[in-house]
């Protein structure tokens, strides 16, 4: 199955946030950039194969996986996926949360909080 990062990139501002404000990369899809709450959501298709490289490809442009929730940042990223992705339904998402390893059946963001939300669709 083909793999996609969602790296969440900060820029600072006390306006709406337009979309030429985000950064770009030459390997970024065309296409691939959102703007929501004064945040910059790029996301890419076909990059890491596993957590540990989406967190470092996504760190590497200055960014980060997205490792919050709360139901309008769902609403959001479900949408933009939807859009992105309706006919391509074989694909996997990389989001930033691992299972806690004192709890298997607990999932925690890597900021260390719980995922307490039960949108999320985890494996």
């Amino acid at each position: 199955p083909s793999q996609l990062s969602i790296c969440e990139a900060f820029v600072y501002t006390d306006q709406a946030l337009p979309i030429e404000r985000c950064p770009q990369f030459r390997d970024q899809p065309p296409g691939s950039t959102a703007t929501y709450n004064g945040k910059c959501y790029i996301f890419y298709n076909r990059q890491p194969l596993n957590l540990r490289e989406a967190l470092a490809f996504c760190r590497s442009r200055g960014g980060s996986l997205v490792d919050e929730s709360n139901p309008a940042l769902q609403g959001f990223i479900s949408w933009e996926l939807w859009r992105r992705h309706r006919s391509d339904t074989s694909s996997q998402y990389w989001m930033g949360a691992v299972r806690d390893p004192q709890d298997r059946n607990n999932w925690k963001w890597l900021g260390g909080d719980d995922v307490t939300v039960s949108f999320w669709n985890l494996p």
